[in-house]
């Protein structure tokens, strides 16, 4: 896997249901960073920015910077980033709900 780019785009789409806003989210990056990474428009992102993204998906700093060493699995990214989602805070899930509210909570609001 040649680019920085190419490399964010595989690791991502190892995940279905993962949405470039969720990625930051999880990283504690604001939104638009993963997808300037994916685009290309960031080449060389900081070494904190990487950390970051590296922890989400479960792989090493070298690889998704420059390709070093061997990439993760795809069980391994998926069971990072469930990883990353159980300890991220609930009340910000940035992610739509697949369950509409009740009825009661409807009312009390």
């Amino acid at each position: 896997m040649e680019t920085l780019s190419y490399r964010a785009v595989h690791l991502r789409d190892s995940v279905d249901g993962l949405s470039l806003r969720e990625t930051d989210h999880l990283a504690g990056k604001t939104a638009g960073h993963w997808q300037a990474i994916v685009s290309g428009v960031v080449e060389n992102p900081t070494l904190e920015t990487l950390r970051a993204y590296a922890r989400v998906f479960g792989c090493t700093v070298g690889w998704l910077a420059s390709g070093e060493g061997d990439p993760p699995s795809d069980e391994a990214i998926r069971a990072a980033v469930a990883a990353a989602r159980a300890q991220r805070d609930p009340t910000s899930d940035p992610r739509p709900s697949s369950t509409p509210p009740s009825p009661a909570a409807s009312k009390a609001a």
